[in-house]
């Protein structure tokens, strides 16, 4: 015991060791900002969105404008500015939103006889960093811009409950001709897949959900009474008038959107995989390459290790307990970089990666760690020469690992010309990732979370199951080094 720990301890306060444990340490801050940017850009929070909308009429002589902000929950948007001009006019105002989400402009004495370019710029401000429309430009025209054709006009949009992020509502922003008083709709909701789309004129009342009743100048949510589903991505919105006609069955007006759901745990899992296979898997794999050289490969070369060897230690021992040392040194500083992850993944998305996913993760890392560490010992005695042990194992990652989907292309196009997304595609790939201990955290994490390219066409049949998977990362840990102990017997 006492060999293995003098050699961890040797391996893990060397300079090169030390230094690339910090880089990986660090990398692991990088990809946790990488995280919050990757949120920032395609998954803001619902309050920290902001949509609007727009209407405009012609009044008593006068252009009258209201804006309406919300956020993604469908609660007013506050505090945005909104800067109206009129280019060719130079007329100017500027308005935030009031705690109901509102600005208001007025602008009388402008022709309602000729068209008039108006421009509208707005600024969020730091609390809506989801707030991506930056302004509209339109051209007024009074015969134009009469609000709707009665009984109004609308807007919807899917928000989410406040009350239940797994559940949508509708933000309904419902206005009468000229900014009168809308007459009272029923509203009717359904979820539908691409599928049913081009069945959606046969619809009536019947078959779809009843969420309410809406009037009047009115801004609201209503329950969108869809189940929590994701196998219905759009919905289906129908305004009826509101009259004693129980019958009723043609629609006054029709609308359909694209429902938007949170982030899954599986997809927060699965954003957590594809930033630990694109940051981890290449710089996991170069750390052990180099320790497995600066700890033995160079030694063995130089003759250096033959000094240990000479006392009461045998090459069995010292191989074996650098092997030991080298794979700890790296799985340590991945568990520190695993767990500083887990920080930010619960600091950005309100709760811990599941145990599977830091279990399957760490797991990746430790084989891709020991196949490398063992192929450098192979190659450490399979070559006597410094230069050739590292430059050999350089090339090796450089091919297993950088240049590795190029190959897969190459192989993909020219030889088996498999289309992309195709069965004999998907069944390559998942034979290039076993075969390839650099891309066996992908096979993790097929394991784990699914593969967005083959989790609905049944991973086992492309033989990415628990059995196998594991199996492989056994065969990745154990032959190698089964291997550089033969050699290492056999050398001298």
């Amino acid at each position: 015991m006492k060999p293995i720990i003098y050699e961890i301890r040797r391996a893990f306060t060397s300079k090169t060791a030390i230094i690339l444990m910090i880089l990986i340490i660090l990398l692991s801050v990088g990809v946790g900002y990488g995280l919050k940017s990757t949120l920032a850009s395609e998954n803001p929070t619902p309050s920290e969105q902001a949509n609007f909308n727009f209407v405009i009429y012609y009044s008593n002589d006068s252009y009258e404008m209201v804006f309406n902000f919300y956020n993604g929950y469908g609660l007013p948007a506050s505090g945005i500015l909104v800067n109206i001009t009129f280019p060719h006019y130079g007329i100017a105002s500027a308005k935030k939103t009031d705690s109901y989400g509102y600005a208001n402009f007025s602008f009388p004495g402008l022709s309602n006889t000729v068209p008039i370019g108006m421009n509208a710029q707005f600024k969020y401000p730091p609390e809506y960093p989801g707030g991506h429309a930056v302004g509209i430009t339109t051209t007024l025209e009074a015969s134009v811009h009469q609000v709707g054709a009665p009984p109004g006009t609308y807007q919807i949009s899917a928000v989410v409950n406040p009350y239940n992020p797994t559940q949508r509502e509708l933000h309904i922003f419902y206005v009468g001709l000229n900014d009168t008083r809308s007459p009272q709709v029923h509203v009717y909701d359904m979820g539908f897949n691409a599928t049913q789309a081009n069945d959606l004129y046969r619809t009536s009342e019947g078959s779809m959900n009843s969420s309410g009743t809406i009037g009047d100048f009115y801004t609201t949510n209503l329950n969108l009474n869809l189940p929590n589903n994701s196998n219905f991505t759009n919905y289906y919105v129908a305004f009826t008038k509101s009259t004693p006609d129980k019958n009723q069955t043609a629609f006054n007006a029709t609308f359909q959107g694209q429902l938007v759901y949170p982030l899954s745990s599986a997809g927060k899992n699965r954003l957590f995989f594809s930033e630990i296979s694109g940051a981890f898997s290449i710089l996991v794999p170069l750390m052990a390459v180099l320790l497995s050289y600066l700890t033995y490969g160079r030694e063995r070369a130089t003759g250096i290790i033959e000094s240990v060897v000479a006392r009461p230690v045998t090459k069995t021992q010292v191989m074996g307990s650098r092997y030991l040392a080298t794979i700890i040194s790296i799985m340590i500083s991945i568990a520190i970089s695993i767990s500083v992850l887990d920080v930010f993944v619960y600091y950005y998305f309100g709760e811990s990666l599941s145990g599977i996913s830091l279990i399957m993760s760490f797991w990746g890392l430790l084989v891709e760690t020991s196949a490398f560490v063992g192929i450098m010992y192979i190659l450490s005695n399979v070559f006597k020469g410094p230069a050739k042990i590292l430059g050999t194992g350089i090339l090796l990652y450089f091919a297993l690992v950088i240049g590795w989907s190029f190959i897969e292309i190459v192989l993909l196009f020219n030889g088996l010309h498999a289309a992309t997304g195709t069965t004999n595609y998907l069944q390559f790939q998942s034979l290039m990732d076993f075969i390839n201990p650099g891309n066996y955290i992908d096979l993790a994490q097929s394991l784990a979370v699914g593969s967005a390219a083959a989790i609905d066409q049944g991973l086992p049949t492309f033989g990415v199951d628990a059995i196998n998977v594991l199996a492989a990362g056994v065969l990745w840990i154990v032959v190698p080094f089964v291997l550089a102990l033969f050699l290492n017997r056999a050398r001298d």
